[in-house]
């Protein structure tokens, strides 16, 4: 469901999306899990599979969602969403939380309006900023392009860049600039 490698110093957290691309309830435990072991050691990098970062709302795990979600906008050190395909819905939200965005492929946002609770819903809010009652309704994602013009996200990159890209970004925000071969 998740991976936790290193890289630079940084620590890289990769979900497996199951065949749709929705998070299960285990994987939102298993990155809140994640984070709490981390703690402020490391700056983190929370990326998807190739094509999706992850889409939709895990059924019935709306708390489960909130204590991932405040899990990285509470984080200690910086964390970076590294955004290689979709992140519709809890995906969306898990972006949203983290200090900075790179996207280098998919859609952003909420996809189809979905219920959740004040906290994520105020994270959301505070993300998007004036696109959120567009976002809200569900009628509209952005493409990269787009998501950076709106200011949604903070750098977008080829998708063979993506990683890297994140992974120095979230090193420079935690102050140890590093050379990246």
């Amino acid at each position: 469901m998740i991976d936790l490698e290193h890289d630079h110093g940084v620590a890289v957290v990769r979900m497996h999306e199951n065949p749709c691309g929705a998070l299960v309830p285990e994987a939102l435990d298993r990155i809140t899990a994640a984070l709490a072991y981390l703690g402020g050691s490391h700056a983190v990098v929370l990326t998807g599979g190739e094509d999706v970062f992850a889409r939709g709302f895990a059924g019935g795990a709306t708390d489960r969602l909130e204590r991932a979600v405040l899990a990285i906008a509470h984080h200690p050190a910086p964390v970076v969403a590294a955004l290689g395909g979709d992140a519709l819905g809890a995906g969306y939200a898990l972006a949203a939380a983290a200090d900075l965005r790179v996207m280098s492929g998919g859609r952003l946002g909420l996809g189809t309006p979905a219920p959740v609770s004040d906290p994520v819903e105020a994270v959301l809010r505070r993300h998007a900023g004036p696109a959120w009652p567009a976002l809200r309704r569900g009628t509209r994602t952005y493409t990269p392009e787009g998501a950076l013009v709106a200011g949604l996200v903070e750098t977008c990159c080829a998708p063979r860049d993506l990683l890297r890209v994140a992974v120095e970004r979230a090193a420079l925000l935690a102050g140890g600039a590093k050379q990246f071969c």
